[in-house]
């Protein structure tokens, strides 16, 4: 039998406010509420003001609202809590009314507009978490777990797991390691010839910690039986609404360090002779601009390339996770 939610007052309410409230404001009043929390929530926004609506929950709960308002969901992302609560933002007055819920997420969530999809990350230093809702999920349909994969220095560069999440409501939740074993890291200054290090600093860049050691993960997705079935789950980051990305890393590092200023020299790339149709090796000119900050911990950053005729512009960014696609 389907049970009704009694909406009862959880918390106080905000004050009342004398004009109707948009879903801006809406929004803040949300947020506000979720930044007084110490665990990571994603929050999703029933799209629309609400009027007299009926939310299913996915264990058969009803929660009926009479009157007319902003609806969301937070859902704590926590490891094994599956755990959240509702937040009804009365549109006449702005009153926040909290519902409790185990469990209960509403169906259809993934219609929901994410709201907030980095929890605490936004507005904490620390990255502790990675959620992603992949694009496409239904292709994944044999994925069963997703491991948080680095590469053993020590072991020609082998792939090891650090750690892993369930496959659940179309992408997957991990909660990253406090800390990497240093066989798992390798100098940022050096000459193995990898993307994401850089060779005999010139004067034209700052490194505030030329000693800093660092160590990059990969998403991969496993089945039932523990087969390796999705090479890589990629995250990137929008750069125009013309559907243009940059290529993101999520990189660990053992201590703080900043890169700022450019490189310049030259590099060798592929061309197309029109005429023969032969590929050809051509010299050309790039620099490449640093704009990075990483805090000792895990990190996001993007790498970008733009090419015009043979002069190539390069960029290394600190992102937030929040700006993540998948």
């Amino acid at each position: 039998m389907k049970k009704i939610l009694l909406l009862t007052m959880l918390f106080a309410f905000v004050s009342a406010l004398s004009a109707q409230i948009t879903q801006e404001r809406a929004d803040e009043i949300v947020l506000e509420r979720i930044n007084q929390e110490t665990q990571p929530y994603i929050v999703y926004a029933k799209e629309g003001v609400q009027t007299e609506t009926t939310i299913t929950t996915t264990t058969g709960e009803i929660l009926e609202l009479d009157y007319s308002c902003w609806v969301y969901y937070a859902s704590d992302i926590s490891v094994n809590c599956f755990c959240g609560f509702y937040l009804i933002v009365n549109e006449s007055n702005g009153n926040l009314l909290e519902v409790k819920t185990k469990n209960a997420t509403p169906e259809g969530l993934a219609e929901w507009t994410v709201l907030d999809n980095c929890g605490k990350n936004g507005i904490n230093d620390d990255l502790l978490y990675i959620h992603a809702k992949i694009e496409n999920a239904a292709q994944y349909s044999n994925v069963a777990v997703v491991k948080l994969m680095g590469v053993d220095v020590d072991r020609d560069w082998n792939k090891f797991e650090l750690t892993r999440g369930d496959w659940k409501d179309d992408g997957f939740t991990i909660e990253l390691p406090k800390t990497v074993t240093p066989n798992y890291l390798y100098p940022l200054i050096n000459t193995n010839g990898l993307l994401i290090t850089i060779v005999n600093p010139p004067a034209t860049m700052t490194i505030s910690n030329e000693n800093v050691k660092i160590g990059n993960a990969y998403f991969w997705g496993f089945d039932n039986e523990d087969r390796w079935v999705v090479d890589e789950f990629y995250p990137f980051k929008m750069i125009n609404g013309g559907g243009n990305s940059k290529s993101v890393f999520l990189t660990y590092v053992d201590s703080d360090v900043i890169i700022s200023g450019y490189t310049e020299g030259s590099i060798i790339y592929h061309g197309f002779d029109e005429a023969t149709g032969a590929t050809l090796l051509l010299a050309g000119e790039i620099t490449t601009t640093y704009s990075i900050n990483w805090k000792k911990g895990w990190n996001v950053w993007s790498y970008s390339q733009l090419q015009n005729g043979s002069t190539f512009t390069e960029q290394w960014t600190s992102i937030s996770v929040c700006e993540l696609e998948w």
